[in-house]
């Protein structure tokens, strides 16, 4: 029995950090993401982040101004990429690792993007399918590897073939799990 819940209703878990105060002596920048203001830490960002050490030591703008404007981000995301990365280090799981890993790499967060990797190594939460289609687009190979060897019959392999999921794969990973039906059959 499968039960899908669609919405919750009650208390939600409290954030581990307040991103939405300006804490002096803690924050040093206001980050606007779609609509939403996050007082974060400059050097803390800089530390984890490639994409934000080169924006706030670069020639860019931000380098001198302490309000970033950042684009094509849901707040929600952000915010929950802040605290996966903030010492109290939110858990990466099965409802955010797919957009996790898309900030990882935009936001060059090398220490979140192998978090996600480890995430899809040791779970069990997600179909092996689609955690094929998170390692094939972040080149994940253990991620990838694994996956495979969690297909223990070719129907189990065959079922995989008609996912949406499957449509997205590149070449290379098609001709894997290939590789993988034959070796079962």
């Amino acid at each position: 029995m499968v039960i899908d819940v669609k919405k919750a209703v009650g208390k939600m878990d409290q954030p581990l950090y307040n991103f939405f105060t300006e804490q002096p002596g803690f924050t040093d920048i206001k980050i606007f993401v779609d609509g939403k203001s996050f007082y974060v830490n400059k050097g803390y960002l800089m530390a984890c982040s490639g994409y934000f050490k080169s924006m706030f030591t670069g020639e860019y703008k931000e380098r001198s101004t302490n309000l970033v404007n950042i684009k094509e981000v849901k707040a929600c995301h952000f915010e929950e990429m802040l605290q996966a990365i903030y010492p109290c280090r939110k858990s990466v799981t099965k409802y955010n690792v797919k957009y996790l890993m898309k900030l990882a790499d935009r936001f060059d967060i090398p220490v979140l993007a192998r978090r996600c990797e480890k995430f899809l190594i040791q779970s069990n939460d997600m179909p092996p399918v689609a955690k094929l289609k998170l390692a094939d687009e972040y080149g994940f190979d253990t991620v990838l590897s694994k996956c495979l060897t969690e297909f223990k019959t070719a129907s189990e392999m065959k079922k995989a073939l008609s996912t949406p999921e499957y449509e997205e794969l590149s070449k290379e990973t098609i001709t894997s799990i290939l590789e993988r039906i034959i070796d079962l059959i």
